[in-house]
């Protein structure tokens, strides 16, 4: 199981409620500022309010861009500080920072310079959570998803991990719905 399952996570994202949903891990990861898989939770579920933010129904939940921005940033430079080592956050970290590196920095970007450091940030994560375990077929189809350009290595990396996806994604989150959706394709 890639992401820990959170009571009543699942309800407030049916709900739209995703101020809530922040709310609730944000306490989670306060009662338990150690683990890893809560901060990986609250994260991934900011990354994906983020990335979602003009097709999620947000009007009445009171969220605002730069807040939901400004806690993945402190999740992001959490996991540098105390957790770079670990595949599974230099992974998923790393798949979320290729796609959107704008997400992972404060400021204005004129130049496009920051976009792009933090993008090879993110594919190099991918590249070294591969590498240290190289027989994950997670870590291997997010790194070959971010960086190959061989269509059929990328095809039979998810061919084979499509067996496993519902072990490594059980709950039925957003979150784990979008995973499993873009690795089965």
């Amino acid at each position: 199981m890639i992401f820990i399952e959170i009571q009543n996570l699942q309800e407030l994202e049916k709900e739209h409620k995703w101020k809530q949903v922040i709310s609730l891990l944000q306490n989670n990861w306060c009662q338990d500022k150690n683990n890893i898989d809560i901060m990986l939770r609250l994260a991934t579920e900011c990354w994906y309010i983020l990335s979602n933010w003009d097709i999620l129904d947000l009007e009445s939940s009171y969220l605002e861009f730069d807040s939901i921005q400004s806690i993945l940033i402190e999740t992001y430079h959490y996991f540098l500080n105390t957790h770079s080592k670990d595949d599974k956050c230099l992974s998923i970290f790393g798949y979320m920072m290729s796609l959107f590196p704008n997400y992972f920095y404060d400021g204005h970007d004129k130049t496009g310079k920051m976009f792009f450091e933090y993008e090879d940030q993110g594919k190099d994560m991918l590249k070294l959570a591969y590498r240290n375990e190289p027989e994950n077929m997670f870590y291997k189809a997010l790194y070959l998803g971010a960086t190959s350009k061989s269509s059929k290595l990328i095809e039979s990396t998810k061919k084979e991990l499509r067996y496993i996806l519902p072990n490594l994604f059980p709950n039925n989150t957003e979150v784990e719905k979008y995973f499993r959706e873009v690795l089965s394709k």
